[in-house]
């Protein structure tokens, strides 16, 4: 009779330990992954800030080049000083980009939640049927 008991608590114990194992190894495939993520997305943010920095300088010397209006006729209307100015397009542009990346971000954020969520119900399944058939 003890030794059914005990055979019934051993089967239990190797059940239990395959279900934590099964949830171990989802947790870690998903740390894993938000870890390349994670590396993606920094090399991605200092490519933003090296190009950033390119249209800056760019900027900078097309602002410092002396001739850089195109020659205009002598019979053109003389050009009004007052000028208004836009946005800045580079601006625009690193935003845009930055506001991609970051909505990608959080999809991918938001599916590494879901498949974790999945995977922690698996989890609960598998001990309430290990529950139910250890009793």
């Amino acid at each position: 009779m003890e030794e059914g008991l005990e055979m019934a608590n051993v089967r239990d114990l190797v059940n239990w330990v395959e279900v934590y194992q099964s949830d171990f190894n989802a947790e870690r495939e998903a740390r894993e992954r938000l870890v390349g993520e994670k590396d993606q997305l920094a090399e991605d943010l200092r490519h933003l800030q090296r190009r950033n920095q390119q249209l800056i300088d760019d900027l900078s010397k097309y602002q410092q080049t002396p001739n850089r209006q195109p020659p205009t006729s002598t019979t053109a209307k003389p050009r009004h000083s007052l000028c208004i100015r836009g946005p800045d397009p580079q601006e625009i542009l690193f935003h845009d980009y930055t506001v991609h990346i970051l909505n990608n971000v959080n999809v991918q954020t938001n599916e590494l939640v879901r498949d974790f969520v999945q995977s922690k119900t698996l989890t609960e399944t598998r001990f309430q049927q290990a529950a139910r058939s250890a009793n």
